[in-house]
């Protein structure tokens, strides 16, 4: 491509190719990532509903239940496994009254049944289950149940298992692309505890001495690790969120009664958060389940609907607090948005984590913005790819480049589009298309590359597969730019579009040139790369 290009020639690109387009080095047919591969191979059954009944010991250690699992067959099988940690009981399984046989695999329940069952029909099956819950050590990252006692000494419960998955205390089937689209929740537990869960409260009833049953409806499709039970002395403060469509979210704050009219003032700032998703993501996804917070010993977690908060009405220095918008953030990039696999984990925690300095854009401008992904700078430590193992269920509580490598890999695709508009339209896009779906690496990067009219996939390869990051090494002698990537992958060739100019550069790992007046390295925006300039 000619390296020489003037603003009457970008400006007249543009008008061609309109405002998805910026000035292309080659055309995308087929992106091809051979190393983004998921490997995830088409199960048997999907499930479409559960019906948890869960009766917690008043010392809140055991428990005791059952699962009713409705599902699809998608071909003939007569045997299926479900996911149940070994430290848990299975007591039997039940296809109607008949009982089944079963056997344990480490924390797989392998299930037989008499006959086949042939595809697309439904089935229904119960499995009755106790135990004690693994304790959470350092939740959320090392997740279980969290037994705690609150400032006067009462009892006080919450659960984190994103992973540990949910099979460490219910039996399920732990697959991000195999949500429910509907849950029923029955909680028995200490009748002077308020109990808090995902979805709508539909009933709360005396059932036995000392005990109370809540039953809680979630009617849109959900993680299985964000389910969660909270019980506390909860006072609640409801409130309604009505965003620019006119649509109605329920808010409900369960905070510790003595934290009351503290959170009355500090959640305030919620609307305001809500407003914002509404302008740059659409509309709040789960507004038929409600917006909970929930007061949680632990920092926070983004239970679905009902997100657990433990920063003490705290917010920063830069005018919010920083956990109520991450944990709110991923209702719609990892609740509503899911990866297909946690190797791909980035796909949630990057996006939320970005979402934070956007926030500072929209209060404060671009250049608090810029501030503020400096301030999340210092904590990329480069130790490991973004993107991990697939098909092992992959958790690595020390991975923190996911979130902050991953905001600077954002802003830094960012700065290779031509037009904001088109970066903020992706954001929108992307909420919307992949609205209760799952999206995988690849399919953003076919996404991006087609919007762009450019293949971005050595771009990918080189920030989620690799620690190194790259230089743009720079030489300006007579009027004349030099430059090209280094310690980088050879293929790599992300675009930089110039400060103060209608401009974009497409350096590559060979030595180009351009012709150009006084230029300083301010012209180069910030991003995920070094800058080396060449005397």
């Amino acid at each position: 491509m000619n390296d020489k290009l003037n603003p009457l020639f970008i400006a007249l690109f543009f008008l061609t190719f309109s405002s998805l387009a910026f000035a292309q080095t080659k055309q995308v047919s087929n992106v091809k990532a051979n190393f983004f591969n998921p490997s995830i191979q088409k199960d048997s059954f999907n499930i479409f509903h559960y019906e948890l009944k869960i009766d917690v010991a008043l010392n809140l250690q055991s428990i005791s239940g059952q699962n009713t699992i409705s599902f699809q067959v998608l071909k003939k099988i007569n045997r299926l496994s479900l996911d149940f940690v070994k430290r848990m009981q299975v007591d039997s399984i039940l296809l109607g009254k008949e009982k089944l046989v079963f056997n344990r695999i480490e924390d797989k329940v392998w299930i037989d049944f008499p006959q086949y069952l042939n595809e697309k029909s439904l089935c229904q099956i119960t499995v009755f289950f106790n135990g004690t819950p693994q304790e959470a050590k350092n939740p959320p990252w090392e997740g279980g149940w969290v037994r705690k006692k609150d400032s006067l000494g009462r009892k006080w419960l919450g659960t984190a298992c994103q992973g540990l998955g949910a099979s460490s205390w219910w039996p399920c089937k732990n697959d991000l692309t195999d949500e429910p689209d509907s849950l029923d929740m029955l909680i028995k537990l200490d009748s002077n505890l308020v109990c808090a869960a995902n979805g709508n409260l539909q009933s709360i009833k005396s059932c036995e001495p000392d005990k109370k049953e809540y039953h809680w409806k979630i009617s849109t499709p959900i993680n299985v690790y964000n389910v969660s039970i909270n019980a506390a002395k909860y006072q609640i403060i409801q409130d309604t969120f009505t965003d620019s469509h006119q649509i109605k979210t329920p808010l409900s704050y369960y905070v510790l009664d003595y934290h009351k009219v503290k959170a009355q003032t500090h959640f305030k700032q919620v609307k305001n958060i809500l407003a914002f998703f509404d302008q740059y993501f659409g509309h709040y996804p789960f507004y038929k389940d409600g917006y909970k917070l929930i007061e949680t010993h632990y920092w926070g977690m983004e239970h679905q609907s009902a997100i657990s908060y433990g920063n003490d009405f705290k917010n920063n220095k830069w005018g919010f607090d920083y956990i109520l918008l991450h944990e709110s953030a991923h209702e719609y990039w990892g609740n509503s948005l899911t990866c297909t696999d946690n190797a791909e984990l980035w796909l949630h925690e990057a996006f939320a984590t970005y979402t934070e300095a956007l926030y500072v854009r929209h209060l404060s401008g671009e250049m608090k913005y810029l501030a503020y992904l400096n301030s999340q700078k210092k904590y990329i430590s480069n130790q490991f790819p973004m993107v991990a193992k697939y098909g092992i269920n992959f958790y690595n509580p020390n991975q923190t480049d996911i979130y902050y490598k991953g905001s600077w890999f954002l802003h830094t695709l960012r700065n290779s589009f031509a037009q904001d508009s088109t970066w903020f339209e992706l954001l929108k896009n992307l909420c919307l298309r992949y609205k209760y779906q799952n999206i995988s690496t690849l399919q953003l990067i076919s996404l991006i590359s087609k919007m762009q009219f450019f293949d971005y996939t050595a771009i990918f390869k080189q920030y989620l597969l690799n620690t190194e990051i790259p230089v743009l090494r720079l030489k300006f002698q007579n009027e004349i730019l030099y430059y090209s990537w280094d310690k980088c992958n050879k293929d790599f060739d992300l675009p930089i579009k110039l400060q103060g100019f209608d401009l974009v550069l497409f350096p590559t790992t060979k030595l180009k040139k351009l012709k150009i007046d006084n230029f300083t390295t301010n012209m180069i925006p910030e991003g995920l790369y070094k800058i080396i300039l060449k005397k």
